[in-house]
This record gives C-alpha cells, sequence and structure tokens, in this order.
C-alpha cells in the first residue's frame, strides 16, 4: 500500500511542485502566481480522486467477485457431489453403453464452471478432472466395440478420485468463507 501511495500520490505532486518552482518567474507575478497554484490544486485534486475512484472501484470487484463465490459454490459442490456415485453406477457397463452416459458432459461443464469463479484456487487440479474426463471419453470411443467394460479404463479412476478431492477442496472453500 506505501508503494501505491507514493507512485500514484506523492511522486507526481513532487514532480509538478518541482516543475512548478523550476520556472522563472513573470513580471505580472501576483495575479499570475495565484492563477498557476489555483490550476495546480485543482489538478491535483483531480488526479487524486481518479486515483482512489480507481482504487474503489477495484475494492467494488473484489467484493462482487467474493459474493458471487459465495453463492455459487454451494450449488456447484451439491452437483459436483452427484457425479462421482454416477461414474461408479456406469463402471460395470461395457463401452458402448457407458459412452452415452451424460455424466461426462456433466464433469466438463461442471468443473469447467468452478474454473470461472474468481474465488476457487484450485484451477490446476480442475485441469486435471477436465483432462481425465477426455481420456476416458476417448477411451470409450476406441473401445466401443470391444465389449470392454468401464472399469477397465484406469483414467477413470483417477477422474473419479479427482472429482472427489476437488469436492472436498470446494467444501473447506465454503467453511473458510463462512469463517471470514
Amino acid at each position: 500500500m506505501t508503494a501505491f501511495i507514493f507512485t500514484f500520490l506523492v511522486a507526481p505532486a513532487l514532480f509538478l511542485i518541482g516543475w512548478y518552482f523550476s520556472r522563472p518567474l513573470p513580471p505580472e507575478f501576483d495575479t499570475y502566481r495565484l492563477i498557476d497554484w489555483l490550476s495546480l490544486i485543482g489538478f491535483f485534486i483531480g488526479y487524486l480522486g481518479l486515483v482512489f475512484s480507481g482504487y474503489a472501484a477495484l475494492g467494488v470487484k473484489r467484493l462482487s467477485d467474493r459474493y458471487f463465490t459465495r453463492m455459487r459454490l454451494p450449488d456447484l459442490r451439491r452437483k459436483i457431489d452427484k457425479l462421482a456415485p454416477q461414474l461408479g453406477e456406469i463402471a460395470e457397463l461395457p463401452a458402448d453403453q457407458a459412452i452415452s452416459a451424460q455424466v461426462f458432459s456433466e464433469v466438463s461443464v461442471q468443473i469447467a464452471a468452478l474454473k470461472r469463479l474468481n474465488g476457487f484456487k484450485n484451477r490446476k487440479l480442475a485441469k486435471s478432472i477436465i483432462s481425465k474426463n477426455r481420456k476416458v471419453t476417448k477411451w470409450l470411443s476406441a473401445n466401443r466395440s470391444a465389449g470392454t467394460l468401464l472399469n477397465e479404463c484406469d483414467a477413470m479412476w483417477e477422474l473419479f478420485r479427482e472429482l472427489n478431492e476437488i469436492s472436498l477442496h470446494v467444501s473447506t472453500s465454503i467453511e473458510e468463507e463462512k469463517a471470514k
């Protein structure tokens, strides 16, 4: 905060004052000097208003993002909590039947919504889940005619584990927000 104040408030003021006093004095000293001082003071007050308005706008954006995250996280947690059991239910299905399950598209949509929240910190895990989801759907497409079961896909169990993990992270984020 000190660097902010010096950079945007004190340094420009020192520059303007130095520039002003480095100029030669004109012959009509009194009137000219008074108008210059008023102009300089008005400029500096306007500049301070601009800086403080920008700082206030950033604060409002942070509060808005935090409120939006706080309202959105419980709903996303409920939806993500349902995804892992759905994966477990279809694990015994053959690949040609499991590929039509809606759970794979739901994983992509819910995790992408979670990644877009500014207050959520585990974007790396979310990115990994989306990647694992793509691996599972590619595996399903490749093994559709072979008659293999979904539970033979290693990426599916990694996806299952990471969905449970991100659910716990979301729960922790909700608890932290309640504590603030």
